[in-house]
């Protein structure tokens, strides 16, 4: 019976120590993907040619939807202003994971990230 205490605790241990390297390795994951992710999106949009139309509306609302899941500090350098979304032009595709009002969504981004208004 003492063999298995030892044995129980080190594997609860085990799991325990586990559990919590995936739960601090994800949420760093999780960044450097969305900062990957950020970085993509506004070299695109800064690109000489600029893309136009539906393209250029579908990556400012994903570049702002993404952008609201990382800090202004993480996000240092990265240029993320471009401008109110034109849901007309958008049309039905929706980058957004939640359905946050387009006009919110930027104006949440423009707070977060202590941007000036872009009209």
């Amino acid at each position: 019976m003492l063999r298995f205490q030892p044995v129980a605790a080190a594997l609860l241990g085990g799991l325990l120590g586990a559990t919590v390297g995936v739960g601090f390795s994800a949420s760093k994951f999780g960044h450097a993907g969305a900062l990957a992710e950020m970085k993509v999106l506004s070299s695109n949009l800064g690109a000489e040619p600029a893309p136009g139309g539906q393209v250029r509306e579908y990556m400012k609302a994903r570049l702002y939807y993404v952008a609201m899941s990382v800090s202004p500090q993480e996000a240092g350098g990265i240029r993320i202003d471009y401008g109110p979304i034109d849901e007309a032009i958008l049309g039905r595709i929706d980058p957004r994971g939640e359905p946050v009002p387009y006009d919110q969504l930027y104006h949440d981004v423009q707070e977060r990230h202590h941007l000036k208004p872009q009209r």
